[in-house]
């Protein structure tokens, strides 16, 4: 293609080529900000008015100290009941039966993306984790104010 005097006209095809081009980069750009998604449940155990709470290690990444609900990430193929049986046996040493699903949500975090259902289950047993308590659900307001998903989510039960 010859162009005069320094000036280039564009083919319609350039243009598609370059919409294309700039398309594709904006993409790429996009899924390499995407974070991967860590998908979890917490567990809202109830006896009469007060909930079972615990309380997190002082040396947790995310939420030191934090008094929360227990909770557990999926593991690969892992389906919701075990997932439900698993965060009963190793965080609290009881048996944990799913009864319904009561809230879900999802929160950024630093390096993923949180997904997060609460379910209300019934225990058999008595709790062996080091640090839990039977309280009211306002314990789980200091939670909220430091970006905890499952306080958040069980709070936003009373407000329904």
């Amino acid at each position: 293609m010859e162009i005069p005097y320094g000036v280039w006209k564009q083919s319609s095809a350039d243009r598609n080529r370059a919409a294309r081009c700039l398309a594709t980069r904006g993409l790429a750009a996009h899924v390499s900000r995407m974070k991967p998604a860590k998908r979890s449940v917490a567990v809202l155990i109830r006896s009469g008015d007060r909930i079972l709470s615990t309380r997190r290690s002082d040396n947790d990444a995310e939420l030191p100290g934090v008094w929360g609900l227990p909770a557990g990430s999926f593991q690969p193929a892992e389906t919701l009941d075990a997932l439900i049986t698993r965060i009963g046996r190793q965080k609290l040493g009881v048996a944990l039966t799913p009864v319904r699903k009561l809230a879900e949500g999802s929160q950024d975090r630093p390096s993923y993306q949180l997904q997060m259902e609460l379910w209300e289950v019934t225990m058999a047993g008595t709790p062996s984790h080091p640090e839990f308590q039977w309280a009211p659900m306002e314990i789980l307001k200091q939670g909220t104010t430091q970006g905890s998903l499952c306080c958040e989510l069980a709070l936003g039960l009373k407000s329904r």
